[in-house]
């Protein structure tokens, strides 16, 4: 199917809410997005403002009649959507709507700041919106494995397999792997896996950070699975590049449970708190010699972007304070919602830009502390630096257990030590048997020259 769509002078795509008005609305105002102060907006997340001011009351039905349409959530539809430049979406009147059109306003609704209207947006939640705008990416250019994730991840299939099957041909692995529904779906993940690993894409690990162990069918801290990727409230928004000089791997088998993977070892866990509070975790963290702009990255980093990120994003270099504040309270809110307080960030920082999208990025932190339930933490210490694991991780973790780098990196900088992702193992053995995945943050003036080596990761 992948050489049909490319190959096809036209495809289209059946919606039939697309009618005369929808298609009169969208180019409308896809004309007034090309405007180059309201890209500035989005870029900045505000885009959920221009969507209400610059487009009349009356028109918001028809956006959500679109949207609202069941051919957005399915997995197939994603490729049907993204491989052919000329893709239309046509109504029962025969009525065509640019693809590229409909998906500028998806871009204006994934950059939404949440907390002015609430968190649906024409009926539809962020994931959803992350989904659907990311479509523009794929139109683009070839998408790595972790993007396509993002995107299909987020949507249905009838067969779970079909989520695996129906990204192929986006990230380029059709000729890699055969559909072959009676082989459990954890074995076609780690296909998959090893597939992108062996094309040396390792973009796909960071989503391993939102495996949550509480789940009955997890199986493996390595491997993400749908389920992880569609309920989560939020995109790994962590740029992210392969780390340099990493061994090439050649074509291998799959494993059953696991993949091979390039790591490093940064050396035994030396020391292990008991669960923590939130605050606590802080406290403790701040005792230890931590900077603020570490002390998010370790707590909200991969769900709500590294400070490097949200600085360079926000034109401003010293947010990482006011955001931990405006998190801590935000939590704190939520928690004990009958507490007394402002309900918005409070700390915005003088000189800064644009409010608006700082408040939106300050209020990610507490949409992922909801989504998993936390309560405790329990930070964990190696001769490299500094990791923080949710306190279900504890009982498989010890003093004496094994930390690996796992083969990428953060693609923005800043501040005085490097960030990576890693992987804890209950002991060096190999393989590498990983209980859980995380952040580090390294210690200051620390040189990391160990060799990387390919290892099975289960």
């Amino acid at each position: 199917m992948t050489d049909i769509y490319r190959g096809a002078a036209e495809v289209w795509c059946l919606i039939e809410t697309v009618d005369q008005n929808v298609c009169a609305i969208v180019y409308a105002f896809s004309k007034v997005i090309e405007d180059g102060r309201v890209a500035d907006s989005m870029r900045k997340g505000t885009g959920r403002l221009v969507l209400l001011y610059c487009m009349p009351h009356s028109s918001h039905v028809h956006v959500e009649r679109l949207f609202l349409h069941r051919w957005w959530e399915r997995a197939w539809t994603f490729q049907e959507a993204t491989l052919n430049p000329n893709t239309f979406l046509v109504g029962d009147d025969g009525h065509r709507l640019p693809i590229l059109d409909a998906l500028k306003i998806a871009q204006l609704a994934q950059n939404a700041p949440p907390h002015l209207y609430g968190e649906v947006i024409y009926g539809r939640g962020g994931a959803f919106w992350d989904s659907t705008s990311a479509m523009t990416l794929a139109m683009g250019r070839s998408m790595s494995l972790g993007e396509a994730m993002a995107c299909v991840w987020r949507r249905n299939a009838t067969l779970e397999h079909d989520l695996v099957y129906s990204l192929l041909g986006v990230v380029g692995l059709q000729d890699r792997l055969t559909a072959a529904y009676e082989k459990p779906l954890t074995v076609v993940l780690c296909e998959l896996f090893q597939a992108a690993a062996v094309n040396g894409d390792f973009s796909w690990i960071p989503w391993s950070s939102l495996i949550d162990r509480r789940e009955g069918d997890v199986s493996s801290a390595i491997i993400p699975t749908p389920h992880a990727v569609l309920t989560a409230p939020f995109a790994v928004c962590v740029g992210w590049t392969n780390s340099p000089g990493l061994p090439s791997l050649t074509d291998c088998d799959p494993l059953p449970l696991g993949v091979k993977l390039p790591i490093r070892d940064y050396g035994q866990v030396d020391s292990l708190t008991c669960p923590l509070t939130l605050v606590e975790t802080v406290d403790h963290l701040r005792q230890s010699g931590l900077l603020s702009d570490e002390i998010w990255d370790l707590l909200f980093g991969m769900s709500s972007g590294l400070v490097a990120e949200l600085s360079s994003m926000l034109k401003h270099d010293e947010i990482a304070e006011s955001l931990l504040q405006d998190a801590l309270m935000l939590i704190k809110q939520r928690m004990l919602p009958d507490a007394d307080g402002p309900r918005h960030p409070t700390h915005i920082p003088s000189g800064i830009e644009d409010s608006l999208a700082y408040m939106r990025h300050a209020r990610t932190a507490p949409m992922a502390w909801s989504h998993y339930k936390l309560q405790h933490l329990a930070v964990v210490s190696c001769p490299i630096g500094t990791i923080v694991v949710r306190a279900e991780h504890v009982p498989s973790i010890r003093k004496g257990a094994r930390v690996f780098a796992l083969p990428v990196e953060a693609i923005k900088k800043a501040g005085r030590s490097a960030r990576d992702l890693v992987c804890l193992s209950e002991s060096g053995d190999l393989p590498v048997r990983a209980c859980a995945t995380g952040l580090l943050v390294r210690r200051p003036n620390i040189p990391v020259d160990m060799p990387w080596r390919i290892a099975e990761v289960v």
